[in-house]
């Protein structure tokens, strides 16, 4: 863990010098929370400015579609747990112009998350990228999360198709509800992934904003480390 110097030596010299000048203006003293603020305030810049950065449409057309969209939400409890200081994120729109059906086979399934507030933009975004909702798995967390209503516990992997892509064998086909417990910030569990390997496993596979590279698997987004 860094050192309140670090994290000091890590500002930017002018966002250094300008909070220093509104301390003393204050009356008061450099506290490490204020240094956080400055850190936190750096990064959420920094992946601001990549989520907007030009992005190759894949090559080739892909019969199988995994995406995980990353959602701007409108509100936030505080401003440590804003989506942003963890992954760039994007607005409806900008999610809704990203070219799926450029490489979209005409036979395609795409499997999309959602969550519960972002349910009805989910709908919007399939109907963007040209496909048609047929079904949805559940993934349940037991720890408590947060929420306005009730606190969240599960995530929705909406099931959506273009064309004929056909449906799971028999064999292929597991329970809709799969309990898990939550990893790092966003990443879902690798459980869905090999379940969509199994129902179509000779089709050409793209994943759609990525946090990690996968064989047998193209990936596309800018959150790979």
């Amino acid at each position: 863990q860094s050192s309140r110097y670090q994290q000091i030596a890590a500002v930017p010299t002018a966002e250094f010098e300008q909070h220093i000048a509104e301390v003393k203006d204050k009356g008061g003293e450099l506290t490490s929370a204020g240094v956080r603020r400055l850190v936190r305030a750096e990064h959420v810049k920094d992946i601001a400015a990549g989520v907007r950065k030009q992005i190759d449409v894949p090559k080739g057309k892909f019969g199988v579609i995994y995406a995980d969209p990353p959602w701007r939400y409108d509100f936030s409890k505080a401003q440590s747990r804003q989506i942003e200081n963890q992954y760039p994120t994007m607005g409806l729109d900008e999610i809704c112009d990203l070219p799926v059906q450029e490489f979209s086979a005409p036979d395609c399934v795409l499997f999309m998350w959602a969550t519960s507030p972002k349910l009805a933009d989910s709908f919007i975004v399939l109907e963007e990228w040209g496909f048609r909702y047929r079904s949805c798995a559940v993934w349940v967390k037991p720890q408590i999360g947060m929420g306005y209503y009730f606190r969240q516990q599960h995530e929705l992997l909406l099931i959506a198709t273009r064309g004929s892509p056909g449906s799971a064998l028999e064999s292929a086909r597991v329970g809709s509800v799969h309990t898990e417990s939550r990893g790092k910030h966003s990443k879902k569990p690798d459980w869905f992934r090999d379940t969509i390997v199994n129902i179509y496993p000779h089709v050409p596979r793209i994943e759609l904003f990525a946090r990690e590279k996968h064989s047998d698997w193209q990936t596309w987004g800018n959150q790979i480390a």
